[in-house]
């Protein structure tokens, strides 16, 4: 079995635990799974310095990354400064990355990305790509009739992404 860090980054729209951290309750019942939750500082500020540093001390846990909203603006922008070093990305789950927000390109390493999104609400509609020389990600977009709220608190996509996490723990 593998220990994996579970990172979750929840939305402005979240500040009050509605959604993802429903996603790290469910996490922190599976064995090997540690779990760190971020928001947002009470100005809306991320402080991803801090994010990084969690994750690189926890360097031989594979990195399942988990956000909503504006919080899978930041996430591809971790994942992104952690290309520039390096670091492996192995699952990195997006709940409608806030489009209006410039979305950068996944890169190389990161395995697996899977992004919800909608397109009925004004927040969220964000859809993802890979960048175009990146040959080893798999991208799965998944379009889900839900508001943009409450995307992270469906029991259906709790379900799925704690599944995808459980993988990651067998994973060899």
């Amino acid at each position: 079995m593998n220990c994996v860090l579970a990172v979750l980054i929840s939305g402005l729209t979240d500040i009050f635990g509605v959604g993802t951290w429903k996603i790290a309750d469910e996490l922190e019942k599976i064995r090997y799974v540690q779990v760190v939750k971020y928001g947002p500082g009470l100005i809306g500020i991320y402080n991803l310095d801090s994010i990084i540093s969690k994750i690189k001390s926890h360097g031989h846990c594979r990195l399942a990354i988990i956000s909503h909203s504006k919080g899978g603006n930041i996430a591809l922008q971790i994942a992104q400064t952690l290309y520039d070093e390096n670091w492996p990305v192995d699952l990195l789950v997006t709940f409608d990355p806030a489009a209006r927000l410039e979305i950068k390109p996944i890169r190389a390493n990161t395995s697996l990305a899977i992004n919800y999104y909608q397109t009925t609400s004004l927040l969220g509609r964000g859809r993802i790509s890979k960048s175009p020389a990146n040959m080893n990600t798999i991208l799965v977009e998944r379009k889900v009739d839900l508001l943009h709220v409450i995307m992270p608190s469906d029991p259906g996509l709790i379900k799925e992404t704690v599944a995808d996490v459980r993988e990651l723990v067998r994973r060899k």
